[in-house]
């Protein structure tokens, strides 16, 4: 397989701008053999320039030079006095399952499904505190996503036991197919399969109204 094509110069990725193509950087494998990885020169909107992976660009892992987790740093420090609260670090850890720096497995499904969190709340811890007061936020809840592989965003959160969030773990996932609308759990009964059936076919890449056939 050939290596994907180079990231075009004036893409933007956040405050990154790619104002050119890096050098390849080669990769030792498990097996002994080498890989290598493309990379483009940044420009951050502060002025630094540096060299990032594009993989890595593309992912979002990176969306400054560093100088925007030090502003948010900063400004929490500064503006709210919450570093360390358990509101504060449920934002923190929510941004981090989705930038695909948590080393949970657990949460490698938040990257591959492509759940981001709303440019509002990722810059700004200040506007998530705001929207957990108004919206019932207690220490006793846990935040949830009303449309479990929808974004992190006011219009797609609420606060929830940890009981009614198991109720809306990913398996609960609505499917359309033949002119209705159900949860997997739902076409599972009415089909006569299990659920894990129909989300193993679906991720085998079969059409959702294949997946929801009696038979396979």
């Amino acid at each position: 397989m050939g290596m994907p094509k180079p990231i075009m110069s004036g893409t933007r990725f956040g405050r990154l701008v790619v104002i050119g193509r890096g050098k390849p950087v080669e990769f030792k494998r498990k097996d002994g053999s080498t890989r290598h990885a493309e990379t483009s020169i940044v420009c951050c909107d502060c002025g630094t320039t540096k060299t990032i992976l594009n993989n890595s660009l593309r992912r979002g892992h990176h969306n400054s030079c560093g100088c925007l987790r030090h502003e948010m740093r900063v400004a929490a420090k500064k503006t709210h006095g919450c570093t360390g609260t358990r509101l504060y670090t449920t934002w923190a850890n929510m941004i981090s399952r989705c930038n695909g720096r948590s080393t949970s497995p657990r949460n490698a499904s938040y990257v591959k499904h492509g759940i981001k969190v709303c440019d509002e709340w990722r810059n700004s811890f200040k506007s998530f505190m705001s929207w957990a007061l108004s919206h019932g936020y207690s220490d006793y809840l846990t935040i949830d996503r009303i449309n479990p592989i929808g974004n992190y965003e006011p219009s797609n959160c609420r606060w929830v036991t940890m009981l009614d969030q198991q109720n809306n773990k990913t398996s609960n996932v609505f499917l359309t197919a033949f002119g209705k609308c159900q949860t997997m759990s739902q076409w599972a009964r009415e089909i006569g399969v299990q659920s894990k059936t129909i989300h193993a076919r679906l991720k085998s890449g079969w059409t959702v109204e294949k997946a929801l056939q009696r038979k396979s």
